[in-house]
């Protein structure tokens, strides 16, 4: 987020809870499997989906290319 995001860095807490209400969503969205689970209590973002995991990586580059 750093990289993206320069010197205007969001708290901690407001990361936290929007990636809760994501998990959230995720989670309550019966047609489809959850692609993030986000650990309140670890501050850890998990995700378990390979495709999503790879747009988040790659695609900005195939978006942009």
């Amino acid at each position: 987020m750093r990289g993206i995001l320069a010197d205007d860095l969001p708290q901690v807490n407001e990361v936290a809870r929007v990636l809760e209400h994501m998990a959230k969503i995720a989670s309550q969205d019966e047609s489809s499997v959850a692609v993030i689970d986000f650990e309140k209590d670890d501050r850890r973002l998990h995700i378990t989906d390979p495709f999503f995991a790879f747009f988040l990586r790659w695609g900005g580059e195939l978006i942009n290319a």
